[in-house]
Parts: structure tokens; sequence; C-alpha cells
């Protein structure tokens, strides 16, 4: 008998309602994976987790309580720190697993390379989002191609429909290889001169009907809303700017994955946390 002075249950949200994974039709999946990264992301899921007991259930936009779609949240994927290749293939299967039941994964990392694992877990026919201040198109970084920096780079060798948004931070090296491979980066620069509109109109032709997977760095935002992250970067994107691009992404059309990876909590304040797991409820009701 469960007491009226226990904690919420440690799942996305805290919630025992809708939470059957057979008929639920979104699927948290916790990564505490961060070998490569600047930070600690490692603890960023259960954080993220935790904060989410805050939301409040009710989508004021939606006029909504998009937890009744169903939200099912696994236990966490055992890292493997010594071998980031095998990490990958870890989280490969646990993603092939949710997709093959029909369900919409949700990675919460842990660092942006678990990525790379949903990009080889749904292949190519879909395009790769990317959400991101760096552009992570670097061929290998600090000796290794399987880093939070190439990612990217590892993403477009499998997957060539990959679009970038809200870059403000890139090295020659990528700079060039984007350029030379005809990659779309939307950099934040450009965005602002033709405005945010007019961005997610080009966007939009791209992706018009097409299945998409979204991946969100939560660097992507301007530090002083997301200050907990590695590998902070000035002028980011507002709150009511990524908003705005979730939104025209997801109205047109079909997001079949995403996650969200990156946040490195800061032991003075909880901020970043809280906005991750916001930001991921305000998807799930767009989705």
């Amino acid at each position: 008998m469960k007491s009226i002075y226990s904690l919420p249950p440690h799942n996305f949200l805290g919630i025992e309602e809708f939470c059957d994974f057979e008929k639920s039709k979104f699927v948290i999946i916790p990564v505490p994976f961060d070998s490569t990264t600047i930070g600690n992301c490692r603890d960023a899921p259960q954080e993220i987790l935790k904060a989410s007991r805050e939301i409040e259930l009710f989508d004021l936009e939606s006029k909504e309580e998009p937890y009744k779609k169903g939200i099912y949240t696994m236990e966490e994927i055992e890292p493997v720190y010594a071998s980031s290749e095998n990490a990958i293939e870890r989280i490969k299967e646990v993603v092939e697993d949710v997709i093959e039941k029909r369900k919409v994964p949700i990675l919460i990392g842990g660092e942006h390379t678990i990525t790379l694992a949903s990009a080889l877990a749904f292949q190519k026919d879909i395009f790769f989002i990317n959400l991101d201040a760096h552009a992570d198109l670097r061929d290998e970084y600090q000796g290794s191609k399987i880093n939070y920096a190439c990612v990217g780079r590892r993403i477009y060798e499998i997957n060539k429909n990959l679009i970038e948004i809200g870059v403000r931070s890139i090295s020659k090296e990528e700079f060039e290889f984007a350029k030379s491979n005809k990659i779309k980066i939307y950099f934040k620069q450009d965005m602002e001169k033709i405005g945010l509109e007019n961005t997610m109109k080009e966007i939009v032709k791209e992706i018009k009907g097409k299945k998409v997977y979204l991946t969100i760095d939560i660097d992507c935002l301007d530090p002083s809303i997301g200050p907990g992250t590695g590998s902070p970067e000035p002028n980011g994107l507002t709150w009511n700017e990524i908003l705005f691009i979730l939104k025209e992404i997801t109205k047109n059309s079909k997001v079949v994955g995403f996650d969200l990876v990156e946040v490195s909590p800061l032991p003075e304040n909880k901020i970043t946390e809280f906005l991750a797991a916001k930001l991921i409820y305000k998807l799930i009701a767009m989705i």
C-alpha cells in the first residue's frame, strides 16, 4: 500500500497513470554516458527526471494533458565508459527494440555522442535535425572518431539528410567539410539576418511530409536561460525561438524520435534541468 507521504515515482513527470509500456506512445530512455564530453553529463538523466516531477501536467498551449498519450520511463542504460563503440552498440539495441514496438524513443543524455546510436537504429529513411551551438562535424577529436565533437560527421556518413540549426561555433575544418558536401547549416547569425520565420520556411521545404529525428543539444539555447552545459556559447536561441522551431517541424513532418543531450547539472541551481524537462514535455505535446 502506497503511503500518502511517499515521494512520487522516479519516472518522467513522477506519475503512475498512463505508464504502461504496451499502452504508451513515448518511451523515455535515460542514458548516463559522458566519456568524451566536457562537464558532468552522467547525472543529467536522473536530475532531469527529478525536475520533471515539478512540471504542471496541463499544457496551456494545446489545452491538453499530453501525458495521457502514454509515457513509459525505462531504467537507465548501464554505461560502458571504457569503450564508446560498445556504449553506442548497447544504446542502439535498446532504441531498435523501442522502434520495433512502434513507440517513439526519447533519449535523455548524457553526451551528444549517444545520438549516433539513434542514427544507426533508424538508418537512412529519415531526416536528422540537430539544434546545436556547434556543428560537431570534426572527423576526429582528441584521437577519437566516436566523440561528442564528431557526432554530426558520423551521422552524415550514415544519413546524408542532415540539417543543423542555430550553430554559432565551428572550426575551419568543419566549415570547409560542410561547404564541400553541401550540408545545410543554419547559422544563428544568418537566421537573424533573414528572420526566424523565413529560416523555417526554407527548412520546411526540405522536411515537408518526411520522417524526422530531432536531436537537441541544450547549448543551442542561450546560456542566460540554460547555463548548465559544458560548452556554452553566447547568442543562443531563446525559449520562444526554440518552441517556434519545434512547432514548425512537428507541424510539417512526422517526428519519429528525439533526444536531449549535454545538460551538465550545476550545484547552485536546477534551472537547466527543469528547462530540459519542460522542453521534452512540450515536444511530447506537439507530436
